[in-house]
């Protein structure tokens, strides 16, 4: 899976995890990097959680991982205070 394949899967699985956040997790996509890492996180810890593994402790392991990394997502987005601007707007610089 490619980079780009990984933000757009993480992106669709965090629109599902928090749909009420729709026009913050879009800000935060396109502002914010350590954010789209998390979502990129995110898709990589949900396939490797489908995909499965032998060994019991390893995917309770992944589940932790998920859960943690949700609920720092959930934090972020509750921080975010991303205003988008206007474009074309400039303020005028002295």
């Amino acid at each position: 899976m490619t980079i780009e394949d990984r933000l757009t899967f993480g992106a669709c699985l965090t629109r599902r995890r928090f749909p009420d956040m729709g026009e913050k997790i879009e800000n935060m996509l396109r502002w914010d990097s350590n954010f789209r890492d998390m979502c990129e996180e995110l898709a990589d810890l949900t396939c490797a959680i489908l995909e499965g593994s032998p060994h019991n402790h390893v995917l309770d392991d992944w589940i932790a991982a998920r859960d943690r990394l949700t609920k720092e997502m959930a934090d972020a987005l509750s921080r975010a205070n991303v205003i988008p601007m206007e474009q074309g707007h400039r303020v005028p610089r002295d």
